[in-house]
């Protein structure tokens, strides 16, 4: 198949293109004719759909803009790719993180930030047209990019804190691509939601203490943070249930795997 990545400059468009070789589908994804364009030229089998306006505070500040990128932009790939597969990837944030319990792929969105909701119309957006459509929420990426300044903090006898209180389903993103490739792979017969996220959910403070644990920093400069002083509102609650992925087959990895690997190619 030939599968082809929106958002190529993004964390995971770029490990999809940069590292797995799939084909980036570089244009604008406001910008209807460049869209026709290069689905036209490239005429892809699969688009893994990564292009979006991410940056939570940025997407409050500039709610327009966040409109045009992640709902407009979306349609703009649906009106052009009529046959085929759409992996579109979403977030933990069309969730309000007040359920107690990991979120399910049934489990009804409520955001709480203008992100989450782009986010959510955005899904809606993908499941029009004649292609297939899986809707891939995940939790939080990371890489050692991601990782590298507060290792850096860490390594330099800095102190640092992080938030006890919000919790997410971290996952490595090779770990996620590989779920991703065995998704399309069975996606005849997959389900048109599916979370891909760790197997477990940490607070931001356990997901850094145990990195300074993994790598014999010291751990009694991870503080936590009791108090949320943030200026956007954002799910506490992000964890994700993976037992649909399981059940379908797809291989789940922890947090902790992903920091293990990270600490093998160091």
């Amino acid at each position: 198949m030939k599968i082809a990545v929106t958002g190529s400059e993004g964390r995971l468009g770029s490990w999809l293109v940069n590292k797995y070789g799939f084909t980036p589908l570089n244009c604008d994804v406001t910008k209807p004719e460049e869209v026709k364009h290069f689905i036209k030229s490239i005429s892809p089998d699969v688009i893994i759909h990564t292009a979006a306006m991410t940056n939570v505070a940025q997407c409050e500040e500039n709610p327009q803009k966040a409109f045009t990128v992640n709902v407009e932009g979306t349609k703009n790939i649906v009106d052009n790719f009529t046959r085929g597969l759409l992996i579109y990837i979403s977030t933990v944030h069309v969730f309000d993180g007040n359920k107690q319990a990991l979120y399910t792929e049934t489990s009804k969105p409520s955001p709480l930030n203008r992100y989450g909701w782009t986010k959510w119309i955005g899904e809606e957006m993908a499941k029009f047209g004649t292609h297939q459509t899986i809707i891939v929420r995940t939790s939080k990426l990371f890489d050692l990019s991601y990782l590298a300044p507060g290792m850096k903090l860490l390594q330099n006898g800095e102190p640092q804190d992080y938030p006890a209180f919000i919790h997410r389903s971290f996952i490595y993103v090779p770990h996620f691509i590989d779920e991703l490739m065995k998704l399309i792979e069975l996606h005849e017969t997959a389900p048109s939601i599916v979370n891909i996220a760790g197997g477990l959910s940490f607070s931001y403070y356990n997901f850094w203490d145990a990195i300074a644990n993994e790598f014999g920093y010291n751990r009694g400069l991870i503080l936590a943070r009791t108090i949320d002083n943030g200026d956007v509102a954002r799910p506490k609650n992000g964890g994700l249930s993976t037992k649909l992925a399981e059940s379908i087959g797809l291989p789940i990895y922890s947090a902790l795997d992903g920091i293990k690997a990270i600490k093998e190619i160091m």
